[in-house]
């Protein structure tokens, strides 16, 4: 059994006035003095019990980590690992054991012992090479001229490298004579018109590579560490990321004010005028999802969005307006807890644009200020046409603005995607009555109703898509031929192509619709007749096919540009953390400066802006040349014909394997809380509650048989 023990004087009272005298006293086990030490010390209290009699027990001292590992245990109440046998006594903790970094010893290489007494530099560095060379040979001059008949080599010395970030000046110093050179800088500066040092240009370019991927500062000492080079200090790049931040978000609004400009050029040569309403699309993310946080915080769980609008007249597409509401202040948060009264937004130093009680689930707060944003900034644009999904109301927001400041509102266009989306949720959740799937249980009857309502959504988006082609785009034809399509396509599910030839655009004479979401025994032998047809046509009608929906989406566009920019934030912002205060807003920038521009080309212009001279002769120079062709060419590559048939080709293969191998052998899915309705668990803790209740019946006085509340299997009431 193990033991906590404690012995040792008591210093604190010995000190005491008119107890110098005084025998010295001890900790004995199980004493307060002792667990008032203990809690002191931050250890768990030892235990009261005592060693075995007739065992001499063994005196071993720990240190503060062993010893809690030992006498601590995340298992309550248990005491399987007490071992009764070997008796152990464990003394007061001694100091933290040394880890493996503690541990290392300092391996200096040869000839690193110079005849001065200084040590040579180990390690990597990051230097510029121009300035390095120019360093070392004015460091031989002076080499020459102090000493001719010397022949030592020159070597940084340790002890006066100053280090600047991930830049250093060195002093050049000789193994065999007494020479020492000057502090000489080993990187080029960035030349700025205001007061205070110039920044060292690695340090910058360690910034702009920071905003270009997902590397926190924390994970990038870590990057550095594992490459032997010194990391700079967190406060140092805190600093830097505050100081670089405000030049990534001016060079991005200037890019986004050239594309608006770019947008205006073509409406010009389409022979437009240039103030022409455009069509754009929107959409917001945020941070976390609004229905998670649940029991934490009564307001909406999300402390940061993000609002982007999308242009829609040229096939890139470019991001023309962007706009972040932030709740998060560090600053504030650091303040109040000094007992500071402070209110953000407001105070010096804020980070946040929205009060704590204000909500940021408001999209027509967000529409009205990217609209505001267009209208205000270099080139102003105005959006006649703007496609959101159903979720909010940024287009009200948008259409006011854009009302005032040009006597015509805006228009609402719906995602035609996120309807299909609507279409294929409702299908799922409806409750369609008799045998319409050939499954002998609920759940199988389940799954192939989501199959059902995943293929019927995909088939009639196509047939819309098919139907606008053939009619070029009449809405008025567009909803006659799809009112009479609706009965032609749920026969085309019951296995009957009377009507498709007539009325469908998918499913004609040479080109059989192939029901690709459907399991194999059910395709084509789908009954659809009844309540089940009515509600099913219903249900299209109202989701998809009516002519305020039609109407909706007479353009064809989507979000889909938006939803993609929103994936293109985590390129930017560190995975491991969901709220980035201080400098989220600026990788966001960032990240919307590499959708419109290319990695590649993105890198070269944030260069440029932050003042970083490239030249072609530059080795990073062809890496970016290589980067954006990559990047161009799968770009181009994913809007192919033949991409988009192989992914269809793929994506029908995997629904094939699906079925085959649950049509061989079935095989279990997850459940929340499974375990608890397992019937065997059920059936076991109910017997195990009824032996315990007959057992407390036989044991007592009273000849009453106690009942259960569910009778036993295989018993029958208990009344």
């Amino acid at each position: 059994m193990v033991i906590p023990y404690w012995h040792t004087t008591s210093i604190e009272m010995a000190r005491r006035k008119g107890m110098m005298g005084r025998k010295k006293t001890a900790f004995q086990p199980g004493s307060q003095l002792a667990r008032a030490a203990d809690k002191k010390d931050g250890m768990p209290a030892p235990s009261n019990s005592e060693p075995k009699k007739g065992i001499m027990p063994l005196y071993q001292r720990l240190s503060k980590q062993e010893y809690t590992r030992t006498v601590s245990s995340p298992v309550k109440g248990d005491t399987s690992t007490l071992s009764l046998q070997n008796t152990m006594m464990l003394l007061r903790p001694k100091e933290e054991r040394k880890g493996h970094i503690d541990g290392l010893a300092p391996q200096l290489a040869l000839g690193s012992k110079i005849n001065s007494g200084h040590l040579e530099v180990e390690g990597y560095r990051l230097v510029h090479m121009p300035t390095l060379v120019r360093a070392y040979h004015d460091a031989v001059m002076a080499h020459q001229h102090f000493d001719r008949t010397c022949n030592g080599i020159l070597v940084a010395l340790s002890e006066y490298e100053v280090k600047w970030g991930l830049g250093v000046s060195a002093v050049f110093g000789c193994t065999s004579c007494e020479f020492a050179g000057g502090l000489t800088p080993l990187f080029a500066e960035i030349k700025q018109h205001k007061p205070g040092r110039n920044p060292a240009d690695v340090n910058v370019g360690f910034q702009l590579a920071l905003h270009n991927t997902t590397i926190s500062s924390t994970g990038a000492r870590r990057f550095l560490s594992c490459l032997s080079l010194h990391g700079p200090s967190s406060s140092g790049l805190q600093k830097s990321a505050n100081n670089f931040g405000p030049k990534m978000e001016t060079e991005n609004e200037r890019d986004m004010a050239d594309k608006r400009r770019e947008v205006q050029d073509v409406l010009e040569l389409r022979g437009a005028p240039r103030d022409t309403p455009i069509h754009a699309e929107y959409d917001r993310q945020y941070n976390n999802p609004l229905r998670s946080a649940r029991g934490q915080t009564p307001f909406a769980p999300a402390s940061q969005s993000r609002d982007v609008v999308i242009e829609n007249v040229t096939p890139d597409k470019f991001i023309i307006g962007f706009h972040q509401t932030n709740k998060l202040c560090p600053s504030g948060n650091a303040q109040r807890c000094k007992g500071v009264k402070v209110d953000c937004p407001g105070h010096a130093g804020c980070t946040a644009s929205l009060r704590p009680e204000q909500n940021i689930g408001d999209e027509e707060s967000g529409g009205k200020a990217c609209a505001g944003k267009l209208l205000s900034g270099e080139n102003p644009i105005t959006v006649g046409f703007l496609t959101t999904d159903a979720d909010g109301k940024a287009c009200k927001g948008f259409s006011s603005v854009m009302q005032e400041a040009t006597k015509s509102p805006t228009e609402n266009l719906l995602d035609q995607v996120h309807l299909s989306r609507s279409l294929r949720r409702a299908l799922t959740n409806v409750r369609l009555a008799g045998d319409m799937f050939p499954a002998n249980t609920v759940a199988n009857k389940q799954k192939q109703q989501k199959r059902f309502a995943e293929d019927l959504s995909y088939r009639v988006q196509g047939e819309i898509n098919a139907c606008r082609q053939f009619h070029k785009h009449d809405t008025k034809k567009v909803e006659e031929s799809m009112a009479k399509c609706v009965d032609s396509l749920l026969d085309c599910y019951g296995g009957s192509h009377s009507q498709c030839q007539k009325k469908s655009f998918l499913c004609r004479r040479g080109a059989i619709y192939r029901f690709p979401f459907l399991p194999r025994r059910v395709k084509g032998a789908l009954p659809i007749s009844g309540q089940n047809r009515r509600d099913i046509k219903r249900i299209i009608i109202n989701s998809r096919v009516c002519g305020k929906r039609l109407w909706s989406t007479r353009f064809g566009t989507s979000t889909q540009k938006a939803e993609a920019v929103n994936s293109a934030f985590k390129m930017t912002n560190p995975k491991h953390s969901a709220t980035f205060p201080r400098n989220g807003k600026f990788r966001d920038h960032s990240a919307i400066h590499i959708v419109n521009n290319g990695p590649g080309e993105s890198i070269a212009m944030k260069m440029k802006a932050v003042g970083l001279e490239i030249s072609r002769n530059s080795p990073c120079c062809s890496t970016l040349k290589q980067i954006q062709k990559v990047h161009e060419y799968d770009k181009a590559r994913k809007r192919s014909a033949k991409y988009r048939a192989r992914r269809a080709r793929l994506r029908n293969r995997r629904y094939m394997i699906h079925d085959k191998s649950h049509d061989s052998a079935p095989t279990s899915t997850y459940r929340t809380d499974q375990l608890l309705h397992d019937h065997s668990y059920s059936n076991f803790a109910h017997e195990e509650m009824c032996r315990h209740d007959r057992g407390n019946e036989m044991s007592s006085e009273s000849p009453a048989r106690a009942t259960c509340c569910v009778p036993c299997p295989g018993e029958g009431s208990n009344s």
